[in-house]
């Protein structure tokens, strides 16, 4: 087994959870101002690929390859794609989330 191994994949699991957690409250806030499931489900397919097309289109700005919300084991060794990804995952749950309990408040589901 390799060195720190069991550190790196506990590092892997919490920020794919995350990354997940992310993509939950994204869709939550879909679902939410939609009421539409059909809407929330069309929603995390497009976002998937509007989160991909900065990167495309900006290769010169590290961060933005970091918004589709991918994270693997072998990106585990750099601690900027690590940091970079744990923020932006961390921002969306946040964004998303309060954005998600306002509608949830103010719309009448």
């Amino acid at each position: 087994m390799p060195e720190h191994f069991l550190a790196h994949f506990g590092l892997t699991v919490l920020i794919q959870f995350l990354s997940t957690l992310a993509w939950v409250s994204i869709i939550t806030f879909l679902l939410y101002a939609s009421q539409s499931i059909t809407l929330a489900f069309v929603g995390y397919f497009i976002g998937n690929i509007f989160l991909s097309l900065p990167a495309l289109f900006f290769k010169d700005i590290d961060i933005l390859h970091y918004l589709n919300l991918e994270f693997q084991y072998s990106m585990v060794q750099s601690t900027t794609a690590t940091n970079n990804t744990l923020s932006i995952a961390l921002g969306f749950i946040l964004v998303f989330g309060f954005l998600g309990l306002a509608t949830f408040k103010h719309k009448d589901l």
